[in-house]
């Protein structure tokens, strides 16, 4: 929605070089995802789910975007699919 807010005020943005396929609204989820990339052994991810407070990154972004419908609608993700449950999380 801040993004969207951020659009009404100073107008679309141009599309990025060799990612002309992705809206702009795409675009801002795949940057919120990349904040997450990971890779790790299962040996150490077995050791931060029991150390560390924190999600998974992967979960942080699965759970969070399969919960958001301006990611299903930006993506055009049909409902009941595991990107667009019927029955969305909702915490606030």
């Amino acid at each position: 929605m801040a993004y969207q807010k951020y659009v009404s005020k100073h107008g679309a943005e141009n599309r990025l070089p060799g990612l002309e396929d992705l809206s702009p609204e795409q675009l801002f989820f795949v940057g919120f995802a990349s904040i997450w990339c990971e890779s790790t052994t299962e040996q150490a991810l077995l050791n931060d789910l029991l150390t560390d407070v924190h999600s998974p990154g992967k979960i942080r972004v699965l759970g969070t975007l399969s919960n958001s419908n301006e990611f299903a609608k930006a993506f055009r993700c049909p409902i009941g699919s595991p990107m667009n449950p019927s029955e969305k999380c909702k915490i606030w």
